[in-house]
């Protein structure tokens, strides 16, 4: 995956988003982030991939995004014309129903026992948050809350990767970070194999085939979280984790001067 993090904040500051190359990139990333929120999805079946352990995981996607799309509509909307004249409460409500809407998916099992349902269903919290933040975007009032809450995005950005860079083992070799480097060329390499071909075939110019393909150049923050998650549930080691962490600072580094 490529870096939304990254891209959409270089083209903001350029005021490259309204350009041809600017809306090709994000519209790639959009994309590329549905395949990662199925894959977050997923993730959690790795270790024993049987069809109904992936089959519940769905299912629980599917409830959570279903009651959440619900009670956004009728509940949230109403919560945030309330509030609205108010920006601290204004952040703490979406601040609330992202934490809400991520404490019930990672605990839906738990609800469906209380109601009776023997069965065993979660969604992970960072599934349940790209959910809450997903219906947020869809409100009326979306624009509003990115607005308030843009400073306090950054600082929890900021915080995540503290944390990440808190969770990178010491190398214990000096082979790790060449192979770190290695994924970062890779990496950035693979963008122009793949869609440097495939936007010219589509008839895009090659001057704009090309800006696109290195703009999308990096490792992505979703990679990070994958990788993390990965360990948390064992199947990669913390090894692994170190190597993407400085795969995607190799790769940052990288971008602006591309």
């Amino acid at each position: 995956f490529s870096s939304t993090l990254l891209v959409v904040k270089y083209l903001q500051e350029r005021l490259l988003l309204d350009t041809t190359a600017g809306r090709l990139a994000i519209g790639l990333l959009i994309f590329q982030d549905i395949w990662a929120i199925v894959f977050l999805a997923l993730q959690p079946s790795f270790a024993n991939p049987s069809i109904a352990p992936i089959l519940m995981t769905f299912l629980g996607t599917a409830i959570v995004g279903v009651l959440a799309t619900v009670v956004a509509r009728y509940v949230l909307s109403h919560a945030f014309h309330i509030v609205a004249r108010s920006p601290e409460l204004v952040v703490t409500l979406a601040l609330g129903w992202c934490f809400g809407v991520g404490l019930f998916g990672a605990n839906l099992g738990t609800f469906a026992h209380r109601v009776g349902l023997d069965i065993e269903i979660s969604v992970s919290m960072e599934m349940s948050a790209l959910i809450a933040g997903a219906t947020i975007a869809t409100s009326p009032y979306a624009y509003e809350v990115i607005s308030r809450v843009v400073n306090l995005r950054d600082f929890f950005v900021t915080l995540f990767f503290v944390g990440l860079g808190m969770s990178i083992t010491i190398p214990e070799s000096f082979s790790v970070i060449v192979l770190a480097a290695i994924v970062a060329v890779v990496a950035i390499l693979l963008r122009y194999l793949l869609f440097l071909p495939l936007l010219y075939a589509t008839g895009l110019d090659r001057r704009n085939s090309v800006s696109v393909s290195t703009k999308l150049a990096q490792v992505s923050e979703f990679c990070l979280v994958i990788a993390y998650l990965g360990t948390q549930l064992g199947h990669v080691s913390p090894t692994h984790v170190s190597i993407v962490i400085f795969a995607f600072v190799i790769a940052a580094l990288i971008t602006p001067v591309l």
